[in-house]
């Protein structure tokens, strides 16, 4: 027999095991968090307050004291810490102009020239604007360690791409095909209604031309009689689908792309060539991946996919999904032949909002990698900022608020150790942003992003928008010896 004594022994320490295994879960998963892991860049590009942290809480930094003759501002109480990660060549100090809309920390910039860490005193270069006494301030990384501007230009441009419609442009997953020792891309047009496909090869990566002499490689045409691309519900007449991504396998290629359907909700299909990069492409009639059900979500569509060959014939597409409520998470798909896909039961691996991605409706992959049991997703993410109907219509204060208010969408790196079911960002997201002192990537990043390694460099190629109409969306790249990176 057992005695009752015994009983309630057995019971303490089976609660002291449960209180251990939560206890140690806990610590583990927090010390998960807050590990530093090594990708390919992660230092910090964006300090918004004195937590470093830059969630939309917290105390942010406010400008005490100014002296426009010496050109230097005073912020009360800054961290040791921030001295020892800012620097007077990389850094700049961003305010706002205390105007409706225009107030999110760095609609006016200044270089930074130096410190006196005594007096909390940062000293900055000539501007147009002074800033003012009780402003908030905000600091941002004009350069990345170790990535070098390829130019300080767009790296690809209309005039060179004979027939191209616009000066605006996304592009895809750039690839090196042997065949004909050249690196290929596709381009289209944002922004506007008529978006044609285009084609366009290099030989270096710096100079690039249309593959096909003048003409695009898709028109709107080659894609009305299929319902997952059909555009005419949102009055795009002549709009082709976006490609997310490109994929060779010998001389097969696959063009993952997302559209609209007569719903109006966004879908991802395929379209494969088995004869190399130029084509023809069979373009699939149904998507390999659909909205979700109604209260799904994804109710609304997805879209955005990139692709991850995991080995063995394991394949993923992370992907965009979308609410009814337009709000947005990172989906994960599965597929062992790259046709048939199916979106994993523990989706969405990446939908908490908070921090630097406090604002819901911006989640877009731009970019996955694997290294051994490991794999880092980049994505993009933009902090909330206050313009409900109040702001708007009552109070009239919308992006005046001091609590988040960058609302810029930039790109951070994630981490799974899992194979992909689970995900934990670097402490210091984002690490990939735009150098606002750049007019040609001044506005905000896309969700655009490749990745060339050659033997002694890589190259990384993204998407920023500029603040001009006539620009929007442009094609940049950085460069970076390998040897600079080890």
């Amino acid at each position: 027999m057992i005695h009752f004594s015994q009983i309630k022994r057995y019971k303490l320490i089976t609660l002291a095991l449960i209180t251990f295994l939560v206890i140690g879960s806990f610590l583990q998963k927090k010390t998960i968090q807050q590990a530093e892991f090594n990708w390919r860049f992660t230092h910090p590009t964006i300090i918004v307050n004195s937590e470093l942290n830059n969630t939309i809480e917290g105390n942010y930094f406010i400008i005490s004291k100014i002296n426009p003759k010496e050109k230097y501002i005073e912020i009360e109480n800054l961290p040791l810490e921030l001295y020892s990660i800012i620097d007077s060549i990389n850094w700049i100090v961003g305010w706002g102009k205390k105007q409706r809309y225009y107030n999110r920390g760095n609609e006016e910039l200044a270089e930074i020239t130096g410190f006196d860490k005594k007096n909390n005193r940062i000293y900055l270069s000539k501007t147009i604007n002074f800033p003012t006494k009780n402003q908030r301030a905000v600091f941002w990384r004009k350069k990345i360690p170790h990535l070098i501007p390829l130019k300080d230009e767009p790296i690809i441009n209309r005039e060179d791409i004979i027939g191209y419609p616009s000066n605006s442009m996304s592009f895809s997953r750039i690839i090196y095909d042997p065949q004909f020792k050249r690196y290929f891309a596709f381009i289209q047009p944002v922004d506007q209604p008529n978006t044609p496909i285009f084609l366009i090869e290099s030989k270096d990566l710096r100079t690039w031309g249309n593959t096909l002499t003048d003409k695009p490689i898709f028109t709107s045409v080659d894609f009305s009689e299929f319902n997952w691309s059909n555009n005419d519900s949102l009055c795009n007449i002549g709009s082709c689908p976006r490609i997310g991504d490109v994929i060779t396998n010998g001389e097969k290629v696959y063009l993952f792309m997302y559209g609209f359907n007569k719903a109006n909700k966004r879908q991802i299909s395929l379209a494969v060539s088995e004869t190399g990069i130029k084509g023809p492409y069979i373009i699939n009639s149904n998507p390999i991946l659909a909205h979700g059900e109604k209260g799904s979500w994804n109710e609304t569509g997805v879209f955005y996919p990139k692709f991850l060959d995991c080995g063995n014939n394991n394949y993923r597409i992370f992907f965009d999904g979308i609410n009814n409520k337009g709000e947005e998470a990172v989906g994960v798909a599965h597929s062992t032949d790259m046709i048939n896909w199916s979106i994993e039961a523990n989706s969405p691996i990446i939908s908490q909002h908070e921090g630097w991605r406090s604002a819901k409706n911006v989640s877009e992959p731009a970019y996955s990698e694997k290294r051994g049991d490991s794999i880092f997703l980049l994505v993009a993410g933009a902090k909330a900022f206050n313009d409900s109907w109040a702001n708007n219509y009552i109070f009239k204060d919308s992006y005046m608020s001091a609590k988040g208010n960058v609302d810029q969408t930039q790109l951070g790196v994630f981490l799974s150790l899992d194979k992909g079911k689970s995900f934990i960002e670097h402490t210091n997201n984002p690490v990939f942003i735009n150098n606002y002192l750049n007019k040609y990537e001044n506005a905000h990043l896309g969700a655009n992003f490749s990745i060339i390694e050659k033997e002694d460099t890589v190259f990384y190629f993204y998407q920023a928008k500029t603040s001009t109409p006539q620009l929007r969306y442009v094609v940049k790249a950085y460069y970076q010896l390998k040897q600079a990176r080890k």
